[in-house]
């Protein structure tokens, strides 16, 4: 992959991410904590080289954060269902 789009994928995530952390509807909020935990996975599984270290350890505690905001608001449940579907809705 070519630095611009490593870049954009790298964005990718983050706006999801932000996306997530400032749900005010309740509604949505599982679903978009499922959607930037799908992105930030994928972002890890893209990195390869030992070069990447930092961002791995940005994408874990992005991660973490996500899983502590669904136990705050009583979504986790929601959030590994809603997360399932979103990565077999992606396959192939």
């Amino acid at each position: 992959m070519n630095r611009a789009a490593s870049s954009q994928r790298n964005g990718e995530w983050k706006d999801l991410y932000i996306a997530a952390l400032f749900e005010h509807d309740k509604t949505k909020l599982a679903q978009r904590i499922a959607v930037a935990l799908f992105a930030i996975a994928e972002r890890k599984q893209e990195l390869t080289s030992g070069n990447d270290t930092e961002e791995k350890l940005v994408l874990d505690n992005a991660a973490f954060s996500l899983h502590a905001l669904a136990r705050c608001f009583s979504v986790g449940q929601v959030v590994a269902h809603s997360g399932s579907e979103r990565r077999s809705a992606l396959q192939p």
